[in-house]
C-alpha cells in the first residue's frame, strides 16, 4: 500500500511538472517573433499562434481545423507531404527546412521559411508542428544584392580603363576585368582562367629605365597599407608597344591586414603624345612671337591664365624698370602688388571673364605715372599693351580744371569775338540773363545791354592798350529774357583766338550790394538817431518833451506817416495814445487800443515780441484794427517799451502804403524803444526814489519791535531809528558816528555785527538771529548800491521775533501731533477692520500691538490682564519689544506703593492714564531708569473694558515727550473699547456656541415687599427671552394673566431702569407683553459675562430667575455684583450642565457669527413680539418703534438676517 501511495505522489508531481512545462512552452510561443502552427496528420491545423494568425490575416477560429492547403497550393502541399514522408523513412533526421509562398486571407502571396518536424506522442506519430518566418525582407536584400552586383560587373566589363585585384599573400590577379586580362596577357590558352602574378610585365620610367618590382603602385599599398594615385609609367604590352599609363593602388584591409590591392590603370598615351606636341608648338610660337614683340613699339607683356607673367617686351622693361628674367613665371599680383584692388585688377579679370577686350587709363602710383591699356583676352591669357600718357593727362585734368571753375563760380562768365558775339557763356550767365545756352551763343552782345556798352568797352580798350588804364571794369543794367534789369559789374579782358582776337570778361550781380549799401546808409542814419536820442535823454529831465522829440525823429527815420507811443494803462486792459505823429487832430492823448490780441498794440504787448505788417487789410494774427484803418494805414512795425515782466508800452510807426521793413528797421525801432524804456526807468526810479526816501525815514522812525541803522563805509552808524532803541534805553545820539560793534557789550556780538557789516559792503545780504537780553532778535545787513550798482554804504535792520519763535515751536508741536494724530486714525481704523476678522482673544491683542508699533509715532507697545488673586498685572502680548514685564511687578493693589504707575491707575479707575514727560511727572519717578534703558519720554495706559467689564490693559509708549494729546487720548481710550467690544464679542459666541454651561438659580423671595408694591399676583409672570438693541437697553418679553398686567405696569412705574410696557396680544385669559429696560444691572452683567436668562418668573410673590453663563466666568463676582442691585438676592443653586439645544449648528453659527448686533436684535424682536405669528401681534412699525428705527430700517435689516439664517439652514440641508 506504501508503495502504490508513493507512485501516486510522483504521479501528481509529474502532472504538475508537465504543466508547467506546458504554460513555460505557451508563454514561449506566444513571445516569439517567428508564427508557430501545429497539424495532425491529416494535415489539418490543430493550433497556430498570435504571429502566425497576424501574418495571414486570419482569425484563429477561420484557420484551426482547416487544411493546410488554405495556405499553400497543390504543389506546394505535394511537396509537403513528401517532406513528411521523408522524415518518417528517416528517424536520424528531425527536422527539414523549406522555403515557400503561403496565400494570405486577401489573396496575396508571401515567401516564408518553414522549419517543421514530427510530433511525436509516447513513440507515436501525432501530426507535426513548425515554426514559419516572414523572409519578404530577407528576399528583398538578396534581390537588391543581386542587382548590385550585376550592375557592378557590367560597370568593370565596360569601364575603358583597366581593373585588377591581386591577392595579398600569393600577389596572384583574383580579379580583373577583359582590359585588364587583355593588357596584362592573363587568359590562358585562350580560356577565361585568370593566370597572372604581380610585377610580371616590364614597365619603364619617364627616362624609359625599367622600374622594379618593389617600387610600383601594388607594391607601395601592399607594404604600408596607403593608396597610391596618379602613378604614370610606361608598360609594355605582350606585343612589344609601349604605352603610358596612369596607377592607382588601393589596399583592401580587414583587421587592419591588406587581404587585397585593388589597382586601377588608365591608358595615357594619346594625352602625353598631345602634351609633347604642344610643347613643341609652344616653343615654336614663341619664337615667333619674340620676333614678332620687338617691332612693337608700345610695352607688351602677356599674362597666362594663373596671372603669370609669359611675356614681357623692351619697351615694357624699360616702363616698368625690370627685367624679363624677373618677371616671366612670377605672378602678376604678387610682382606688382600696388596693382591690386585698382582698375588693373578690375578690368584685368573682366576682360578674362568676359573674353572681351578692354581699355582704360589708370594711374600706377610706384611710378607716379598714367597708362594707356589695352588688354585682349584668350583662352590661354591675356595680351597687354600699355603706354605712358601722363603728359596727356596733365593736360586733360587742366583743362577740366578750368572748366569746372568756369562752371561752378557763381558769377557769369562770357566770352565775345571781334563782332561782339558770343562764343562762350557759362551756366551762371545763363542763369542771370534767363537765356539758354543755345540761344545765346552766335547772338550779339546787345541782347543783353543796351546798344552804348559795345562801343564804351571797345574805347576802354583801347585805353588799356596805350597804357593809359590798367583795367575794365564797368557797371551795367543786364537785361534779362523776362525783360527785367539786373544791375551788374563786368570786368573785361582781351582775348586771343585762332583767327582773330575778342574780349572775355565775368559778370557779378550786385543787386545785394547795391541794397547793402543802401541798407548801410540807412543803418547809420538810425545808428546816428538812436545815438542823438540817448544822449538827449541823459540830458533831458522832462520827460514829455523827450517823448515828442522822440516820437518824431522815429517818423523821419523811417520815413513813415505815422508814430505813436502807448501808455499801458495800470489796469493792464487798454493802451492810451499818450504822444504821436501825424494822427487826427484830438486823437492824441484821448484815444485808447485794446490790450490784448484784438490790436496790432496788444497783439505785440501779449506775444512780448516786435510785430511787423507788410499788409494790414490782409492781417490774420489780430482783429481790431480801428484806429490805424480809420487813418488809412497798411503796414508798419511796432515793439514794447520796458522789460518783458513789466511793460511800459508799446512804440510803433505805420506808412499808409505797403511797404518790406528789413531787420535793420526793426533794431532801429526796438532800440528807440530801449532808449524810451531806460529814460521812463530813470525817471519813475528818481520819483520813487523821492518817494521810498520819504516813506523810509517816516518807517526807520517808527519801525515797530526793532530798529533801523544805517552805516558807512567805515562801518560807523550814520543813522538809527526805531522803537528798540527807546525800548531798551539805547542812545541813539551816542552811537552815530561810533563803530558798528559798539551797539551791545557783548564781544561776541560786536564781531559778528562787524562781520556783517562787511559783507554788506562786499555786496552780500547776511541774515542771522541773536539773543539779546533775554529776548529772540532777527537781523538782517542788507548793502547800499550806487547808480554803478556797487555798495557804498550799508543798513542794518533789526526785529524782535520771541513771539513768533514761541509760536513756530508751538506750530511744529502742533503739525507733530496731527501727524501722530492722522496715524493713530489709521491704525484704529486698520485696527477696528482686523479685530473684526480674528476669532480669538489672543490674535486681537497681538494685531493691536503690532498696528500701533507699524507707525512712526510709537516705539512699541503690550497687553496685560489683571490676575484677581495676586492683583498683579501679566503679560498677554507685546510688539516692537522682547520681555519687557519679564523683570518687573505691576502691582494693583491701591495699597501697595508700586500701584502708583498709569497701568495700575488706569485698572483701579477704569479711565486712560497719560503722562506726558516721563523726567518730570512725579508719578513715574519710579520706572525713569527704565524708560531711559528703552528709550521712551511719554506713555499712555488704556483700559480695555467693555460694558463696565475690565479685560485688561493697554499700554503705549512714545519716543517724543507730550505725544498723547487730548485727541489721541480720545482715540486710544476709544480703541481700548473696540478691543473690549471685540474681546465681548468673541467670548460671547464662545459661550453661546459652547456645549458646557454653568447654570445658577437666583431667588427674591416677596419680591413685591422688596420692590415696595402693594400688589400681589394671580397668576405666574413669565419673563422670556432678553434682546440687545444698543445704548445699554433691552427689550425683554413675557406673558401674565390679563388680571397681572396691572402688576406688571406697576413694577414698570416703580423700578428705575423699567422704562416702558407695550401689550402684544391678549386672549384665552393670557397676555404677551414687551419691556423696554435701560441698563438692567442684572441683564448688564449676564451680557458682560456672555450669559443669558435661561427663564425668570414671578410666582407666588417670589422671583425666581435661573441663568446660564461660560464655564470661565466668575460666578462669585456675579452673585455680589447682582446682590449689589438687590440685595435679597439668594443663589439657590450652582451646577454644570451640557446644552441640550437640538438648533441647527449651522443656524447658530450663522446667527452668532454671521449676523451683527443689530441684525440680531431685529430679528429676535420681531420674533418675541409675535411679529411672525399669524394674525400678526406687532406689526413692523411697532416692533421698529421698539427699537428705536424707522420701519424701512427694519424691513432692511429683517431682510438680511433672515437670508443669512435660511442660507446656513438650507446649506446644511444640501447635501440630502
Amino acid at each position: 500500500m506504501s508503495g502504490e501511495g508513493g507512485s501516486g505522489r510522483d504521479e501528481s508531481q509529474t502532472r504538475v511538472e508537465r504543466c508547467r512545462k506546458l504554460r513555460r512552452y505557451e508563454s514561449v510561443i506566444e513571445t516569439v517573433g517567428d508564427g508557430i502552427y501545429q497539424l495532425d496528420l491529416s494535415g489539418r491545423f490543430v493550433d497556430v499562434n498570435d504571429v502566425l494568425l497576424d501574418v495571414t490575416g486570419y482569425s484563429r477560429a477561420e484557420l484551426v481545423g482547416e487544411h493546410v492547403s488554405v495556405l499553400l497550393d497543390d504543389d506546394d502541399v505535394a511537396r509537403f507531404a513528401s517532406d513528411i514522408l521523408e522524415l518518417l523513412r528517416e528517424p536520424t533526421e528531425s527536422v527539414r527546412t523549406r522555403e515557400i509562398p503561403i496565400r494570405m486571407r486577401d489573396g496575396r502571396e508571401i515567401p516564408v521559411e518553414i522549419r517543421f518536424g514530427l510530433l511525436t506522442d509516447d513513440g507515436e506519430v501525432t501530426g507535426t508542428v513548425g515554426i514559419a518566418r516572414d523572409i519578404t525582407e530577407r528576399r528583398e536584400r538578396e534581390g537588391q544584392l543581386e542587382r548590385e552586383r550585376d550592375l557592378l560587373e557590367n560597370v568593370l566589363e565596360t569601364c575603358p580603363v583597366i581593373v585588377g585585384v591581386f591577392d595579398a599573400e600569393s600577389r596572384d590577379l583574383v580579379r580583373a576585368n577583359d582590359a585588364a586580362a587583355q593588357v596584362l596577357d592573363a587568359y590562358t590558352n585562350g580560356s577565361e582562367v585568370l593566370e597572372y602574378t604581380a610585377g610580371s610585365i616590364p614597365v619603364y620610367d619617364e627616362e624609359g629605365e625599367p622600374v622594379p618590382r618593389e617600387e610600383r603602385p601594388y607594391a607601395w599599398a601592399l607594404e604600408r597599407g596607403e593608396p597610391v594615385y596618379d602613378w604614370q609609367a610606361q608598360m609594355e604590352l605582350p606585343g612589344g608597344e609601349r604605352r603610358w599609363y596612369s596607377i592607382n593602388a588601393m589596399p583592401l584591409l580587414d583587421d587592419g591586414e591588406v587581404e587585397q590591392v585593388v589597382v586601377v590603370g588608365d591608358d595615357i598615351t594619346q594625352l602625353k603624345r598631345q602634351t609633347e606636341w604642344l610643347r613643341r608648338e609652344r616653343d615654336e610660337l614663341r619664337s615667333e612671337l619674340d620676333e614678332l614683340f620687338t617691332r612693337v613699339t608700345d610695352a607688351f607683356i602677356g599674362l597666362d591664365t594663373d596671372w603669370q607673367f609669359t611675356y614681357v617686351n623692351e619697351t615694357a622693361e624699360a616702363v616698368l624698370e625690370r627685367s624679363a628674367d624677373e618677371l616671366v613665371g612670377a605672378n602678376v599680383w604678387e610682382e606688382l602688388p600696388e596693382t591690386v584692388g585698382t582698375a588693373f585688377e578690375t578690368e584685368y579679370r573682366r576682360a578674362m571673364e568676359t573674353q572681351q577686350s578692354v581699355s582704360f587709363d589708370e594711374y600706377y602710383p610706384p611710378l607716379d605715372t598714367w597708362f594707356e591699356v589695352r588688354a585682349y583676352p584668350s583662352e590661354t591669357g591675356l595680351s597687354v599693351y600699355f603706354q605712358n600718357v601722363t603728359e596727356r593727362k596733365a593736360r586733360e585734368f587742366e583743362l577740366e580744371r578750368y572748366e569746372t571753375i568756369v562752371e561752378t563760380v557763381d558769377d557769369g562768365i562770357y566770352a565775345v569775338d571781334s563782332d561782339a558775339r558770343f562764343v562762350l557763356v557759362n551756366d551762371a550767365f545763363c542763369e542771370t540773363t534767363g537765356y539758354d545756352r543755345e540761344k545765346l551763343l552766335g547772338a550779339h552782345a546787345t541782347i543783353v545791354h543796351d546798344d552804348a556798352v559795345t562801343p564804351q568797352v571797345g574805347r576802354m580798350a583801347e585805353e588799356v592798350s596805350e597804357g593809359s588804364r590798367e583795367e575794365i571794369i564797368i557797371e551795367l543794367d543786364l537785361s534779362t529774357r523776362d525783360g527785367e534789369k539786373v544791375p551788374v559789374e563786368s570786368r573785361v579782358a582781351p582775348l586771343s583766338m585762332a583767327e582773330r582776337d575778342g574780349r572775355c570778361g565775368v559778370v557779378r550781380d550786385i543787386t545785394e550790394r547795391i541794397e547793402r549799401e543802401r541798407e548801410l546808409e540807412s543803418r547809420v542814419r538810425q545808428q546816428q538817431v538812436v545815438t542823438d536820442l540817448g544822449q538827449r535823454a541823459l540830458a533831458e529831465r522832462d520827460l514829455d518833451t523827450l517823448v515828442e522829440t522822440v516820437v518824431a525823429a522815429v517818423a523821419d527815420t523811417l520815413e513813415m506817416e505815422y508814430c505813436e507811443l502807448l501808455e499801458l494803462h495800470p489796469e493792464g486792459d487798454e493802451l492810451i495814445l499818450c504822444e504821436g505823429v501825424g494822427w487826427h487832430e484830438g486823437i492824441v492823448g484821448t484815444a485808447t487800443v485794446d490790450a490784448k490780441e484784438n490790436s496790432q498794440a496788444g497783439y505785440t504787448l501779449c506775444s512780448n515780441e516786435p510785430v511787423v505788417v507788410e499788409d494790414l487789410a490782409a492781417e490774420t494774427r489780430f482783429s481790431g484794427r480801428g484806429l490805424l484803418l480809420d487813418h488809412d494805414v497798411t503796414s508798419g512795425m511796432s515793439v514794447v517799451v520796458g522789460p518783458p515782466d513789466d511793460p511800459w508800452g508799446i512804440l510803433g510807426a505805420h506808412a499808409t502804403e505797403r511797404r518790406e521793413f528789413s531787420q535793420n528797421d526793426v533794431n532801429f525801432l526796438q532800440s528807440v524803444a530801449n532808449v524810451l524804456a531806460t529814460a521812463i526807468e530813470r525817471a519813475e526810479h528818481e520819483r520813487a526814489m523821492e518817494e521810498s526816501e520819504r516813506r523810509y525815514r517816516t518807517l526807520a522812525e517808527q519801525f515797530p519791535n526793532g530798529g533801523v541803522a544805517l552805516f558807512d563805509e567805515e562801518l560807523r552808524y550814520t543813522l538809527l531809528e526805531g522803537a528798540v532803541f527807546e525800548e531798551y534805553d539805547i542812545s541813539s545820539e551816542r552811537l552815530l558816528g561810533a563803530d558798528v560793534a559798539d551797539l551791545s557789550s557783548d564781544v561776541e556780538l560786536g564781531d559778528d555785527l562787524r562781520r556783517y557789516c562787511r559783507d554788506a559792503l562786499d555786496g552780500e545780504t547776511t541774515r542771522s538771529e541773536f539773543e539779546w537780553n533775554g529776548r529772540v532778535f532777527q537781523m538782517w545787513a542788507v548793502p547800499i548800491v550806487g547808480e554803478r550798482d556797487e555798495p557804498y554804504a550799508g543798513m542794518l535792520v533789526t526785529q524782535e521775533i520771541t513771539e513768533l519763535r514761541e509760536r513756530e515751536r508751538e506750530l511744529e508741536q502742533q503739525r507733530e501731533r496731527l501727524v501722530a494724530l492722522n496715524h493713530l486714525n489709521r491704525v484704529a481704523r486698520e485696527v477696528t477692520e482686523a479685530v473684526i476678522s480674528q476669532s480669538t482673544r489672543e490674535e486681537i491683542e497681538r494685531t493691536v500691538c503690532e498696528a500701533l508699533t507699524s507707525t512712526d509715532s510709537y516705539l512699541f507697545a503690550w497687553v496685560g490682564e489683571v490676575d484677581a488673586e495676586t492683583e498683579t498685572v501679566s503679560l498677554r502680548e507685546e510688539a516692537g519689544v522682547d520681555g519687557y514685564l519679564d523683570d518687573v511687578t505691576l502691582s494693583v493693589d491701591p495699597d501697595d506703593p508700586r500701584s502708583r504707575g498709569p497701568t495700575s491707575r488706569a485698572v483701579q479707575t477704569q479711565e486712560i492714564q497719560v503722562t506726558q514727560d516721563i523726567f518730570s511727572d512725579p508719578h513715574y519717578a519710579h520706572w525713569r531708569e527704565r524708560a531711559t534703558m528703552y528709550g521712551y519720554r511719554s506713555s499712555a495706559a488704556i483700559p480695555i473694558v467693555y460694558e463696565g467689564n475690565l479685560y485688561g490693559v493697554l499700554n503705549v509708549y512714545a519716543e517724543r515727550a507730550l505725544a498723547f494729546t487730548e485727541e489721541e487720548s480720545e482715540v486710544l481710550e476709544q480703541l481700548g473699547e473696540v478691543v473690549g467690544h471685540a474681546i465681548t464679542a468673541i467670548e460671547r459666541k464662545h459661550a453661546l456656541t459652547s456645549d458646557q454651561l454653568t447654570e445658577i438659580d437666583l431667588q427674591i423671595e416677596n419680591v413685591f415687599d422688596e420692590l415696595d408694591l402693594q400688589a400681589t399676583a394671580t397668576d405666574e409672570i413669565t419673563l422670556g427671552q432678553s434682546v440687545p438693541i444698543g445704548g445699554g437697553e433691552y427689550l425683554v418679553y413675557g406673558t401674565a394673566s390679563a388680571d397681572d398686567l396691572e402688576v406688571v405696569r406697576e413694577i414698570v412705574e416703580r423700578v428705575p431702569h423699567w422704562i416702558a410696557l407695550r401689550v402684544l396680544s391678549e386672549g384665552f385669559g393670557r397676555a404677551k407683553f414687551e419691556i423696554r429696560l435701560s441698563e438692567p444691572p442684572v441683564l448688564s452683567a449676564i451680557a458682560s459675562l456672555s450669559g443669558y436668562v435661561k427663564h425668570a418668573k414671578i410666582e407666588d410673590d417670589d422671583y425666581h430667575m435661573r441663568i446660564q453663563l461660560p464655564v470661565t466666568a466668575d460666578v462669585r463676582e456675579f452673585v455680589e455684583t447682582v446682590q449689589e442691585a438687590y440685595p435679597a438676592a439668594v443663589m439657590r443653586s450652582q451646577r454644570q450642565v451640557t446644552r441640550t439645544d437640538d438648533a441647527s449648528n449651522q443656524a447658530v453659527s450663522a446667527f452668532y457669527e454671521d449676523l451683527t448686533e443689530r441684525q440680531r436684535a431685529v430679528l429676535e424682536s420681531a420674533y418675541y413680539a409675535g411679529f411672525f405669528e399669524w394674525p400678526r401681534e406687532s406689526t413692523g412699525a411697532e416692533v421698529a418703534e421698539s427699537l428705536g428705527v424707522s420701519a424701512p430700517t427694519f424691513s432692511q435689516h429683517l431682510r438680511k438676517a433672515e437670508n443669512k439664517v435660511f442660507d446656513a439652514l438650507f446649506a446644511e440641508n444640501r447635501g440630502v
